[in-house]
């Protein structure tokens, strides 16, 4: 399957007589989850992320005003964020950082601080993508795996941005959730339930993050954070 619809993906010129078959106007174009590398060391990942938004880029180019790159951050090495997500930035990546955490990486934590304060300020988008789930064994089969859990990992990092004041400290936040936000636009009800029947359970996180002070679903009517509406 992947092997057929190859082309669609690396060559721009086919990729674009496709969007005209199906009247896309514009594409948002990311790096495979397949280039995350979360075993490498800090120059091993930099130079990942440098060449995967080099040949974002370069993908782009053939039509700029119909192809728009998101870059790449290494999510294992916090201090090299910023950096990266700059280099994604003037690589002319639409002023897009692509955020794609690893699965069950903890998008509230304080060595996210940098580069939460520097996607804002740089106006970035902050694309959402889990690659795998922390389910293992019990989505073992049947491709569960990518359809069950890739939507789980996005329904746990968009709540620990919510609950853990993330959004209240960075309002400007441009954060865009991939799996169409997994279950949280059609829960997000219970979460203003437990900040109601449970503060201390709902408010209190378990890392220095202060808390929100705002309801979850608050968010959700300013379109903060943003889920993709198709879910392939």
């Amino acid at each position: 399957m992947v092997r057929e619809r190859m082309p669609r993906m690396t060559d721009s010129g086919v990729r674009l007589a496709a969007m005209d078959a199906q009247r896309v106007d514009v594409q948002l174009i990311s790096p495979s989850p397949s280039h995350y590398h979360y075993w490498a060391d800090e120059e091993t990942a930099e130079k990942v992320c440098r060449l995967a938004n080099e040949a974002t880029a370069a993908h782009c180019s053939a039509a700029p005003d119909r192809l728009r790159g998101l870059g790449l951050v290494p999510l294992q090495h916090p201090d090299l964020m910023v950096r990266a997500l700059d280099d994604a930035l003037d690589q002319g990546l639409g002023r897009s950082g692509d955020f794609q955490p690893r699965s069950g990486a903890g998008t509230h934590r304080s060595g996210l601080r940098a580069f939460w304060a520097r996607a804002e300020a740089t106006g970035a988008l902050v694309f959402l993508r889990p690659f795998g789930c922390t389910l293992d064994e019990r989505l073992d089969r049947w491709y569960l795996p990518n359809t069950v859990g890739q939507p789980t990992e996005n329904a746990v990092a968009l709540p620990h941005l919510i609950f853990s004041g993330v959004l209240d400290r960075h309002p400007g936040l441009k954060p865009v959730a991939a799996h169409g936000g997994g279950c949280l636009p059609t829960h997000i009800g219970r979460g203003d339930e437990g900040r109601a029947s449970a503060p201390a359970r709902a408010r209190t996180p378990p890392s220095p993050s202060a808390p929100t002070s705002s309801r979850p679903t608050s968010w959700t009517r300013t379109g903060t954070p943003a889920v993709s509406c198709v879910s392939p």
